[in-house]
């Protein structure tokens, strides 16, 4: 403030300063929205795949320390998809039953997106989801205790991602059966 007073001019910005910098923030701004806006239309896809892949490789680990079955439960009309231990039947003719298991290091349980839509659950080369005469509900898939995961390929549209001729973009999740790693392909995948 000192200095400003024996020099004879006023502290603050100049008009031109100001336009400049106006126009620098203007330039960054659009370089970075437009990336933004793309990356949006497949957050919930990455998200996904994250999500399914890390509760397919819980479930394997947990298979494998415990030696017990384990099921990864999709529920069609709730969207939510779960890791379940398989609780074997006490008496002769019962059913097995399912519980909830839960993981300190990982999401056992989440919730599809909205814009998620499965088309296609084939398990074993089997399409679970389209069977005639019968409205599936819920589908699944097993991680047996010796570490092995039933062959999985899940065909889904992502409605958040609109192509020039406004169809969904199609995705394909495919679950490697020795690994229980999960890949993400940018198309549908057939048996």
């Amino acid at each position: 403030l000192r200095i400003a007073l024996v020099l004879g001019t006023k502290p603050g910005f100049s008009f031109l300063e100001i336009v400049v910098v106006l126009l620098i923030l203007g330039l960054i701004g659009s370089v970075i929205i437009p990336n933004l806006q793309f990356r949006a239309a497949d957050y919930q896809r990455k998200e996904l795949v994250q999500k399914l892949g890390a509760l397919v490789r819980a479930g394997w680990q947990q298979a494998l320390q415990s030696q017990q079955l384990h099921r990864v439960w999709f529920d069609l009309k709730t969207k939510i998809v779960r890791l379940e231990r398989v609780i074997e039947p006490r008496g002769e003719g019962q059913k097995p039953r399912y519980e909830p298991v839960n993981v300190a290091y990982a999401t056992t349980q989440f919730t599809l997106p909205d814009a998620i839509t499965i088309k296609q659950f084939f398990i074993q080369s089997s399409d679970a989801l389209n069977q005639p005469g019968i409205k599936v509900e819920s589908v699944w898939f097993y991680i047996v205790p010796e570490g092995l995961v039933q062959e999985v390929i899940i065909n889904a549209l992502d409605g958040n991602d609109i192509d020039p001729q406004g169809q969904a973009h199609q995705f394909s999740l495919i679950v490697n059966p020795f690994t229980a790693q999960l890949s993400l392909y940018e198309s549908f995948s057939k048996i």
